[in-house]
């Protein structure tokens, strides 16, 4: 097993490349050419090439960077995902929403919920909705221009627009 994941294609090229290496230097009594290599292995000298850099040693995220620097490896490449800024402003929002939801009326509250996908369920078509509460499709829609309307209305979700 490998640290870092390389492609199965890229493996099987280094498998082959490897036997065929193998059987040259066994065959000619010295070390073959990286060009008699790609040929036992019917392989580009591309394809070996990539396959060689491919298999390259791993280094630890954590070396310094430098003689005498504070800093590690790791330090200088951005991290995936989103900024703990974003996540923070991300969660606010998300709790601002659900707030204001708690404070609608029963039959609102769950259209809402439940058409938005709030609360971690996938959003439900108009017709689910209907279904799972017993009501007409109308009726469902009704309840979701109501409480539409007064979730426009609160102060504390008019910023939110913004990000939305």
């Amino acid at each position: 097993a490998r640290t870092i994941r390389i492609p199965v294609h890229v493996e099987q090229l280094e498998r082959r490349l490897a036997r065929a290496e193998r059987e040259l230097t066994a065959s000619l009594g010295r070390a073959p050419t990286d060009e008699e290599i790609a040929a036992a292995a019917k392989a580009t000298r591309e394809e070996v090439d990539r396959a060689r850099a491919a298999a390259r040693a791993v280094t630890s995220l954590d070396r310094p960077l430098g003689e005498g620097e504070e800093g590690r490896l790791g330090d200088v490449f951005a991290a995936e995902g989103p900024t703990p800024e974003e996540e923070v402003s991300v969660t606010l929002r998300e709790e601002a929403l659900r707030r204001a939801v708690e404070g609608l009326p029963e039959p609102e509250r769950s259209v809402v919920r439940l058409r938005y996908g709030i609360d971690g369920e996938p959003p439900q078509a108009i017709e689910e909705i209907a279904r799972r509460l017993s009501v007409s499709r109308s009726r469902v829609r009704e309840l979701e221009t109501e409480a539409l309307e007064r979730l426009s209305l609160l102060r504390e979700l008019q910023g939110l627009a913004e990000a939305a």
